[in-house]
């Protein structure tokens, strides 16, 4: 072969190299070849934040991204101890936030024994973060309408039980009904736990009515402010530390009484989560990142598993202890989604346990009628 031709077909090789390259690239895939220790030796198309060094010669238990990592370690080992191909969907905890990954792992065989592994990663965050919302906008469409017409029936069983209740204290009090101490106390149990069944149902009916939007401009970060105020002697008795982050953020429009309520919940869930901790800081963001206003709640309280997650925005769920008189009714987290949903934004949640958590709001950045 003389030199000319060799040029040419190292050429060739090159550019088919790029192209397989920058289709990696394009596609999102991830490859690396393991050794039979389970350590990278070769790897290409690392996600974003991560660099060679922080892979090549360790394994997954080394580089501790975090938990996952176990999981990805344990079935690595039943591919080289049984020969056979595997696939597992993983979260990871990169940088620039949570990620998901889909992993495939292939033995490498050479003469009738395995030598290592080949395996490829493909990001599918995208995909899960829409599987995700459509299973939450169905389950939110659904129980709205369950909730209708159960919330008014009950509303007037309950008023019926409050007002007789109320009439039997109201003559115990005034000297016409004559009853034992005990049965008294069981009377004023009663009323109490009655009004507690009220105001759940009235968040019921709050959650099923929210639909139309009074739309006016107004500065987010006063609202904000004003929503710190009001809870300031609660940051102080829990010894909760607060920290405001503001971009210079014009006027816009959305509904101020809707988003109050909004702002309002998500304080009073730092709030719990950092009584749980005996005090913390908690961290109020807003960014102005192109055509979207991002706020940002973070508390450094105990965070949350992937299964709480999971279930945070479904109505009635709660984590909440139940001798708390205004904690428990599981509504506060999915009357804010609707909220934000109504505003044509996005609200999610990050966390991790022992890590705290962010709830994430977008909302569109509309300055004009």
């Amino acid at each position: 072969m003389t030199m000319d031709n060799y040029k040419l077909n190292f050429k060739k090789e090159e550019s088919e190299l790029n192209f397989y390259r920058e289709s990696l690239e394009n596609l999102g895939i991830f490859i690396a070849q393991i050794d039979s220790d389970l350590r990278y030796r070769k790897v290409i198309n690392l996600p974003d934040k991560l660099e060679k060094e922080d892979i090549l010669g360790k394994t997954d238990l080394e580089i501790l991204w975090n938990k996952s990592s176990n999981a990805l370690y344990n079935v690595k080992k039943q591919a080289l101890e049984s020969g056979e191909s595997y696939q597992i969907d993983l979260p990871f905890v990169l940088e620039d936030g949570r990620h998901f990954f889909k992993f495939k792992i292939d033995p490498i065989w050479r003469d009738d024994s395995i030598t290592g592994l080949t395996m490829s990663a493909h990001d599918i965050s995208d995909k899960i973060f829409l599987q995700n919302k459509l299973i939450q906008a169905e389950k939110i469409a659904a129980i709205g309408e369950l909730t209708s017409g159960f919330a008014h029936e009950f509303k007037n069983i309950l008023a019926t039980i409050i007002g007789n209740v109320q009439i039997l204290e109201y003559k115990y009090n005034h000297n016409r009904l004559d009853l034992p101490a005990s049965v008294k106390e069981k009377l004023t149990a009663i009323n109490q736990q009655s009004h507690k069944a009220k105001r759940i149902i009235m968040n019921m009916m709050s959650f099923c009515k929210i639909s139309e939007l009074n739309l006016e401009l107004h500065n987010i970060c006063e609202l904000l402010d004003r929503v710190i105020e009001l809870q300031k002697n609660q940051y102080t008795i829990d010894h909760i530390n607060v920290v405001t982050i503001y971009d210079e953020i014009e006027k816009f429009y959305y509904d101020e009484e809707q988003m109050e309520h909004v702002f309002l919940n998500l304080s009073m869930n730092a709030i719990h989560a950092l009584q749980l901790s005996n005090g913390g800081t908690m961290k109020i963001s807003v960014k102005n990142e192109k055509d979207e206003i991002v706020i940002r709640f973070s508390d450094t309280g105990v965070g949350m598993d992937q299964e709480i997650k999971n279930k945070i925005f479904t109505p009635f769920f709660t984590t909440k202890s139940d001798d708390k008189e205004m904690a428990g009714s599981g509504l506060g987290l999915p009357i804010s989604y609707k909220i934000i949903k109504n505003h044509q934004g996005e609200m999610f949640v990050e966390s991790e346990p022992g890590e705290g958590t962010t709830f994430v709001i977008k909302l569109p950045y509309k300055r004009e009628g």
